[in-house]
């Protein structure tokens, strides 16, 4: 039986879900090949660096570049390297945020390579993704990462939780050891988890956290229930413009997990979101844009 989590703070520790992503495929800016200049400078900063290093050092094939204009005082600078085993994403976001994760594919989808990754990030399905997430300044003790999960996963969380899911993923800062997110259906809004294609983000909706131990078995006994409109923790105009462009966030494959995701430490999620939809070449928003300039 999931508990309710009763604890305002607890829940605002929990909940960091200012999601920002986008609003539609149409439209998108064109990728164009970085310079070398750009591709130095996405390597070399010390969290690239760092989830480079957690990879053991793929093999880089190339480099992109995009640049999406969100309005007269803001611009947003990816630059997409491209590896063996998935992308680096490192994104300009104004002069004062940068965004930086990294895309892993599955095994399947990276058999070409016989590049070989640490074992707790080999959990990957196939026609799946991974992300790993660090902030910027690189003070998180330990790498945060998230993955969608097998027909296998879903089937016992949902028996577990006992709820019909819209998204389940992996989260390592769910419990002591990594855990799940079960996210809840809402009518008529987000697809499952397996969808290839755009999926609007609800902000209205439950989800529940269920820890692993150490041996990746699930806690039962410790599953949390959290209620997803708490995450906004925003205030003034910048909770106006957060919830404008969460009623309108669409997300790209992979990138549900990084807008939707309940609990992934103190990473801020706008910027995690931000990062992941501009690797993954999708537009934003105006009011996505807004909301960066106020917040």
């Amino acid at each position: 039986m999931a508990k309710d989590i009763s604890d305002k703070t607890s829940r605002r520790k929990l909940l960091s879900k200012i999601g920002v992503g986008t609003a539609g495929l149409a439209g998108l800016p064109a990728l164009s090949t970085a310079s070398d200049e750009e591709r130095e400078r996405a390597t070399s900063a010390d969290s690239s660096r760092r989830l480079l290093d957690e990879l053991n050092n793929p093999r880089i094939l190339r480099a992109s570049r995009k640049e999406v204009e969100m309005g007269e005082d803001l611009t947003l600078t990816s630059t997409i390297v491209h590896t063996v085993v998935g992308d680096l994403i490192y994104v300009d976001i104004g002069d004062e945020h940068k965004g930086i994760q990294f895309h892993l594919q599955s095994r399947g989808s990276r058999a070409a390579s016989n590049h070989s990754i640490p074992t707790r990030y080999e959990g990957v399905p196939e026609g799946g993704k991974g992300i790993l997430l660090i902030d910027a300044a690189n003070t998180m003790d330990e790498v945060g990462y998230l993955r969608d999960v097998s027909t296998e996963e879903t089937a016992r969380l949902e028996s577990v939780v006992g709820v019909d899911a819209t998204r389940i993923m992996f989260n390592s800062t769910v419990g002591r050891h990594g855990g799940y997110e079960v996210h809840t259906s809402v009518e008529g809004r987000a697809g499952h988890h397996g969808d290839a294609g755009p999926t609007p983000i609800d902000s209205d909706g439950e989800a529940y956290l269920v820890p692993t131990d150490e041996r990746g078995d699930l806690l039962e006994a410790d599953v949390e229930h959290v209620a997803e409109p708490d995450a906004v923790r925003a205030q003034g105009e910048c909770r106006t413009w957060v919830n404008a462009c969460l009623s309108s966030i669409v997300t790209c494959s992979g990138c549900l997990m990084a807008c939707a995701s309940v609990g992934v430490g103190a990473l801020p999620m706008a910027l995690a979101c931000i990062a992941c939809n501009m690797g993954c070449h999708a537009a934003l928003p105006t009011t996505c844009g807004l909301a960066v300039q106020n917040c």
